[in-house]
């Protein structure tokens, strides 16, 4: 296990914070900026930071030598799904908190992003839909368009309906779960280097395929289902969701393992 160091007023680094890949600390700028709060003392940015040492060091999702848009984003909404889970873990249960990042950097607790509603902050939650940034600046693409699996991410957690996607009910794994799933999906490596959004709903359909293995309570299709319908919800669609049948696929007797499913053994 290696160590990650945090150091706060960064010299030459400003108005922010960020994982230091190349030296492995997270570093949390000096602020010059009257409205603003130190960094370090905003708990969802500091597990958002340290998520990304997590990532580096497991799927490496968008390497810093070889940049890609779409595993950039996804690795920031990584990061926002982890700060959610510890903050409900370790702060608070309440919504409001749970499903917002940044506030607390801020004298007047200015959300930076919502997980549950990314479009208010200007973020979509649709893939290519409203909001989704198009240019080519990395940083933007990356921590804007985060929003589409961030909303992914709370719809799993929680069920219902996207409201700007409408038609498509999720059925809620809980918070715990959902970020089990999403945690195995990066460590284990189902998801790479440049997984795009649709390797990252395969990537976590295949964790919820593991989770559902290791609990002889549940039926095939209690986690892998939610997870089809949470990226559904959010127009990321026709990837292995789609090759489940049900039934005895392998003819071992046994009805809905993972060999059950077409293409995998």
């Amino acid at each position: 296990m290696e160590n990650i160091r945090s150091i706060v007023d960064f010299d030459g680094f400003y108005n922010n914070s960020a994982y230091s890949i190349t030296f492995k600390y997270v570093k949390y700028g000096e602020i010059t900026d009257p409205n603003l709060r130190p960094f370090s003392c905003a708990f969802d940015v500091v597990a958002h930071e340290w998520a990304h040492g997590i990532n580096r060091h497991a799927a490496n999702l968008d390497p810093p030598d070889d940049h890609d848009d779409l595993a950039g984003a996804l690795k920031e909404s990584f990061s926002d799904m982890i700060a959610a889970y510890a903050t409900f873990k370790k702060i608070s249960t309440d919504p409001d908190k749970v499903w917002v990042w940044g506030e607390d950097v801020s004298d007047i607790h200015t959300v930076q992003r919502s997980m549950r509603e990314p479009e208010v902050y200007v973020h979509p939650s649709v893939y290519l839909g409203p909001n989704w940034y198009t240019d080519s600046n990395h940083e933007f693409f990356t921590h804007i368009n985060c929003g589409v699996p961030n909303k992914m991410f709370h719809l799993l957690s929680i069920g219902g309906e996207n409201d700007h996607n409408l038609g498509i009910v999720v059925t809620g794994l809980g918070i715990d779960l959902a970020a089990k799933i999403v945690l195995r999906a990066n460590t284990e490596r189902y998801w790479t280097e440049h997984s795009d959004f649709f390797d990252g709903r395969d990537g976590m359909f295949r964790s919820a395929l593991w989770h559902e293995d290791q609990d002889e309570t549940r039926l095939r299709g209690d986690f892998t289902v939610p997870v089809c319908q949470a990226w559904n919800a959010v127009g990321v669609t026709e990837t292995l969701c789609g090759t489940y049948t049900p039934g005895d696929l392998d003819g071992d007797g046994l009805v809905g393992r993972v060999s059950d499913y077409l293409g995998f053994s």
